[in-house]
């Protein structure tokens, strides 16, 4: 269950196509299925990075069993991403990547641990 949570100083709307679009890319990226990702955007906040207060996505990246050597190509996808449907410039999207153990993320009443001891 990837979650995705996007904080940004976009002041434009951004709609359910973008997020739909996040959504789809992690599972591309995680080989996860696009039901199970999880998208927030959290739109209009202040920012202020590199001297400058230029569009930015902050990005919190949250998957189970993420390999650590996979950040830098999911950074590249994500910088790419932004940058062709928010016009963000590649170098102020801003990854923070978490991959915790199973038994610190909960669904349907329970952990993703427990579950996967059900199945």
């Amino acid at each position: 269950m990837p979650i995705v949570q996007v904080t940004t100083n976009i002041t434009r709307i951004i709609g359910a196509p973008f997020l739909k679009s996040i959504a789809a890319l992690v599972a591309e990226m995680t080989q996860k299925p696009e039901k199970g990702v999880v998208v927030m955007l959290n739109p209009q906040h202040q920012i202020w990075y590199n001297e400058s207060d230029a569009p930015l996505a902050h990005i919190r990246f949250t998957s189970l069993d993420m390999a650590a050597s996979d950040h830098a190509h999911y950074s590249s996808k994500f910088a790419n991403h932004f940058h062709e449907h928010l016009e963000i410039e590649k170098g102020r999207v801003v990854v923070e990547f978490h991959s915790p153990p199973a038994e610190n993320l909960g669904k349907d009443g329970t952990t993703i641990a427990e579950l996967r001891k059900q199945s």
